[in-house]
């Protein structure tokens, strides 16, 4: 499934739940939206792969500050089945959560 198809379901459903949505188009954009919003989101969909800082980054980031450290995050991804053990090992190494 392409990112765009998965960004479509994600937003379908979680309109017809009436969640807000903001798609934002890479990972530095989220960060600088997050220290404008006038309240921070009740949950992150980052892909993985998004240009200027990957998804993998912006949650170290924000695990990095007290102020969006408790955000939930879901990380999604269109990789191929090929890449998934890459996936587990950058998950390992980068998003250690204590």
């Amino acid at each position: 499934m392409a990112l765009r198809q998965i960004k479509s379901h994600c937003t379908t459903i979680l309109q017809a739940e009436d969640c807000l949505i903001e798609i934002i188009d890479s990972g530095a954009a989220v960060l600088a939206y997050l220290e404008t919003a006038p309240n921070p989101p009740d949950l992150l969909i980052l892909d993985v792969m998004m240009p200027k800082m990957d998804g993998f980054e912006v949650v170290r980031h924000l695990r990095e500050s007290t102020k969006f450290q408790f955000i939930p995050i879901l990380l999604v991804t269109s990789f191929a089945r090929a890449n998934a053990s890459y996936l587990l090992i950058k998950t390992e190494e980068d998003l250690k959560m204590t």
